[in-house]
C-alpha cells in the first residue's frame, strides 16, 4: 500500500538534495474520476502540510495508454537539466 505519508518521506529526502521527484498515479483506469480526484487531492493535502510547492504529479494507465508522454517528457527534462 503506497500512501501519501510514504511519498512525504521520499520527497523530504529527495528535495534538499535537488533530486528530481514526481508522483505517478498508476492504473488510473481502475478508479472512477471521483475516486482519482480524491486520491490526488489527498496527496496534495498531505504533501502541502510539509512543503511549499508540490512535486509534479502524473496520472497514467497502460491499459488506456495515457500519461506516458508526460512522464517521459519530465524524465527527459530532468536529464537535460542535471
Amino acid at each position: 500500500d503506497w500512501s501519501p505519508r510514504r511519498s512525504t518521506a521520499l520527497y523530504r529526502n529527495a528535495r534538499p538534495e535537488g533530486i528530481p521527484f514526481g508522483i505517478v498515479f498508476t492504473k488510473t483506469d481502475k478508479l472512477s474520476a471521483a475516486q482519482l480526484a480524491r486520491s490526488v487531492e489527498r496527496y496534495k493535502q498531505v504533501l502541502g502540510e510539509q512543503w511549499e510547492g508540490l512535486p509534479p504529479m502524473f496520472r497514467s494507465s497502460s491499459e488506456k495508454r495515457t500519461g506516458r508522454e508526460e512522464i517521459l517528457d519530465f524524465i527527459g527534462k530532468c536529464l537535460t537539466e542535471c
